[in-house]
């Protein structure tokens, strides 16, 4: 996740930054001797370019955006689990270079601080920064995770307590003090889903004339039915159907008449009670989606309704 978030950074910078119109001018190394040898030999089409490199210095877990809460959803007829994901600060200090040594004409340190300024101006009017916008029109790549793809990054762009390590950090790189733009960006860090067991589809209710029923005692047999409508059309990221809530969706006999009528919740899902086993048919109508007819042999394994 956090390699995809530097691509994210690059593409964000080449977007908004004109002198910065190739990759090799965004580094992710450590601004080290190896980096600074690389910046004096940056050539974009045969002209020295400026460069700037944004480097990972830390991370940190949002504690107060901590939740335990676990979202479930079915996949293939089983019951997955995933706790929802905590938030995650990526710190970067972003500093400016330019090949260019300083003579009568150039100062490399205006030429320096005009490009850290400019990363400055649009981390602030950039923020916060969503995936799809930044790639548009092209989508986001491939690897991208396809759940964070759409939700809004915040970043805090020069914070007032700013980098405080800024001395030590230069120190470490041995160089002299350079100035840096630093921010922190807020993302999700997705959990892995777990199989929390088969999806409850069918519950069986036995009453019998007798408390304690011999072995051969009849009853009679109620059955209570959940199932789901879902959008197969615009399938889910995970290949599983997109839920229809708030669908109608009707119960009867296979000659028409109807039962009982209900209302799916937001995840499509449905239920009817005390049926008796047989055969039904229901159908489930969605607005500007039509309506689907299907007829089921009650018990079955599942009672979902399908729109293709």
């Amino acid at each position: 996740m956090i390699d995809q978030i530097d691509l994210l950074l690059r593409q964000f910078f080449l977007a908004r930054i004109a002198q910065l119109t190739d990759e090799s001018q965004i580094g992710f190394e450590p601004p080290n001797d190896q980096w600074r040898s690389q910046v004096g030999n940056l050539t974009v089409d045969g002209d020295p370019a400026n460069a700037i490199n944004v480097y990972l210095v830390d991370m940190r877990e949002k504690r107060d955006l901590r939740s335990n809460e676990v979202e479930r959803r079915v996949v293939n007829g089983l019951v997955q689990e995933q706790r929802t994901p905590p938030r995650i600060d990526l710190h970067y200090v972003v500093s400016a270079w330019t090949p260019q040594v300083q003579d009568a004409a150039v100062e490399p340190a205006l030429v320096e601080h005009q490009l850290l300024g400019q990363v400055a101006s649009v981390l602030i009017n950039g923020n916060p920064l969503v995936a799809r916008q930044v790639y548009a029109p092209t989508p986001p790549p491939g690897s991208f995770p396809t759940e964070v793809a759409d939700l809004p990054l915040p970043m805090t762009v020069l914070p007032i307590s700013g980098f405080d390590d800024i001395g030590d950090f230069w120190s470490t790189m041995e160089w002299h003090w350079k100035p840096v733009v630093y921010f922190m960006l807020s993302t999700p860090f997705l959990m892995d889903a777990r199989v929390a067991g088969h999806r409850v589809t069918t519950r069986t209710l036995r009453a019998f004339a007798s408390e304690a029923p011999a072995a051969d005692e009849p009853f009679d047999t109620m059955i209570q039915i959940i199932g789901q409508v879902v959008d197969d059309a615009n399938p889910l990221p995970d290949g599983s159907g997109a839920p229809l809530g708030g669908a109608l969706v009707m119960i009867g006999t296979v000659v028409g008449v109807v039962y009982e009528t209900t209302i799916a919740d937001a995840q499509g899902r449905f239920t009817f009670a005390r049926l008796r086993p047989g055969a039904y048919r229901w159908r489930a109508s969605v607005v500007g989606r039509g309506q689907v007819t299907r007829d089921v042999q009650v018990p079955a394994e599942e009672y979902d309704i399908r729109f293709v």
